[in-house]
């Protein structure tokens, strides 16, 4: 079942956009960075556009200990997910950001899995779980980032799942 709903409906606060309000939420560990009147927030990764991302403002640790949470409704089964690490705008952008080096998905059952995502990867990256997932809230935890090349906040593109 696709992440994102056909029909593009508009959706209530609190929910991704162009998904159905009864799809999913989004939370995160801080706000989201505002910065030269762009706001890089949560729910830039599931906006179908790898020009966007998250950002967590998290000035003292580099990303690291960030993370999301993904609460859907209703529970669905999902076997995978598809991440665009880094700030995939241009290849400039992603370099100069930091990038996921290593992430925590923790799922609503207590069980967890750990991933090494690789760099320079601009496009989707899949982590394809050991057995199909029933899951009603999911956690994506930063443990580990590649250092940019200017600044110092981690960033990802998009995310979705199959």
């Amino acid at each position: 079942m696709p992440l994102f709903c056909p029909d593009n409906s508009e959706t209530l606060s609190g929910c991704f956009r162009n998904q159905c309000p009864d799809t999913a939420e989004i939370r995160s560990s801080s706000s989201d960075l505002f910065d030269d009147g762009i706001l890089y927030e949560s729910t830039n990764v599931f906006d179908q556009n790898p020009k966007t991302a998250w950002v967590p403002e998290s000035r003292d640790k580099n990303g690291i200990e960030e993370w999301l949470d993904i609460i859907f409704y209703p529970k669905r089964i999902i076997n995978s997910l598809q991440i665009i690490n880094g700030y995939a705008k241009s290849e400039t952008i992603y370099r100069a950001n930091n990038r996921v080096k290593r992430l925590k998905i923790t799922f609503d059952d207590g069980s967890s899995i750990e991933e090494e995502l690789k760099d320079g990867q601009m496009g989707f990256q899949k982590i394809k779980f050991i057995n199909a997932k029933k899951i009603g809230h999911l956690r994506i935890l930063i443990e580990e980032v590649y250092l940019g090349s200017k600044y110092h906040d981690t960033c990802i593109s998009e995310i979705s799942f199959q």
